[in-house]
């Protein structure tokens, strides 16, 4: 009687597992055909197109989206739309000059081999008053490198062996009467130092963050700004961002590409969040130096603000991190 109370137990509980699973599984049916009715029935489109299939790490390019629906369906897209590998923000185009239902957007990818743009999503408002949510196709992109693509042009010039010259007696006559009148000069200069009571004038070097606050100082008073010459401003501005990064992290910025200051400074780890404003200034200076970009005044002076509190941003993170050491030292 024992044993056969066990087999119907066991049976009982079997077979309200397996009921338990055909419903879970029904329900996920019923969820999926219910999310691909709801996609299906968004009467909106959104298509991606880039200017460029391939480019260099760092190199700006232009993402257009364009949407499509019915009459009186309004968009709205997204200010950012990036990842890790490539960066998608919102270009900086005049009022009026991009179609109803398109976008523009400023991309650059920071990585190697093949990457692709991600897609970006958007909504559409239709007339009745409901809202839809549709993304785009992710865009191929092909990472190359900056190296002439011509294998001879990648080659080191010639090197030619040195060639020996001929001195005479009469160069070295010259030379040893130009280091005897070198000599009793700086013989003569040492004895009058020595004499001079008054001691040299203590050099004072001035700090970092004074010296780039003095430099912006000086540029938003020069009329650059009146003339439009934005190149010259901006080649300026990014000189004096990047002296003050190069003395204050003790780290060659001056000699880096723009590519090469964002890696390092997302590299460095206290850095990441100062990443965002240099690569908005590289980029707007390069607009305007290399891609012919009109600038305006209001994008300049806010430039050099954003620069202003750039300096603030790091002197703070130091000041924060010499009282966090003091105090474990302490």
């Amino acid at each position: 009687m024992v044993g056969w109370t066990r087999c119907a137990t066991r049976v009982a509980t079997s077979a309200f597992a397996v009921a338990l699973a055909l419903g879970h599984a029904s329900a996920g049916a019923q969820g999926k055909a219910s999310d691909a009715a709801g996609t299906a029935a968004s009467p909106c489109a959104l298509t991606a197109t880039s200017d460029k299939s391939e480019v260099a790490v760092g190199e700006p390019f232009a993402v257009e989206v364009r949407g499509t629906g019915p009459e009186g369906v309004a968009w709205a897209f997204p200010q950012e739309a990036g990842n890790e590998n490539v960066e998608v923000r919102a270009a900086a185009v005049g009022a009026g000059t991009a179609p109803g239902g398109t976008f523009r957007y400023s991309a650059a990818a920071f990585a190697v081999g093949e990457t692709q743009v991600p897609a970006i999503q958007a909504k559409c408002r239709l007339a009745d008053g409901s809202e839809h949510v549709v993304r785009s196709a992710p865009l191929a992109l092909r990472m190359v490198s900056i190296l002439p693509k011509d294998p001879r042009e990648q080659k080191l010039a010639d090197i030619q062996p040195p060639v020996r010259l001929a001195i005479g007696r009469a160069f070295w006559i010259a030379l040893c009467v130009l280091l005897a009148v070198f000599a009793a000069l700086a013989y003569a200069v040492l004895r009058r130092m020595r004499r001079s009571a008054q001691g040299p004038m203590p050099v004072v070097e001035t700090a970092p963050d004074a010296e780039a606050r003095a430099a912006l100082a000086r540029l938003g008073q020069e009329d650059w700004i009146t003339r439009g010459d934005y190149r010259g401003f901006y080649i300026a501005l990014a000189q004096i961002a990047k002296r003050y990064l190069e003395r204050r992290l003790a780290a060659p910025i001056l000699e880096m590409t723009s590519a090469e200051t964002l890696a390092f400074l997302r590299q460095s780890g206290n850095w990441g969040d100062c990443a965002a404003v240099v690569r908005e200034l590289t980029a707007a200076a390069d607009q305007v130096k290399f891609a012919d970009a009109c600038g305006s005044t209001e994008e300049a002076v806010r430039h050099l603000r954003t620069t202003s509190e750039l300096i603030d941003r790091v002197e703070v993170t130091l000041r924060r991190a010499e009282e966090a050491t003091r105090g474990q030292a302490a």
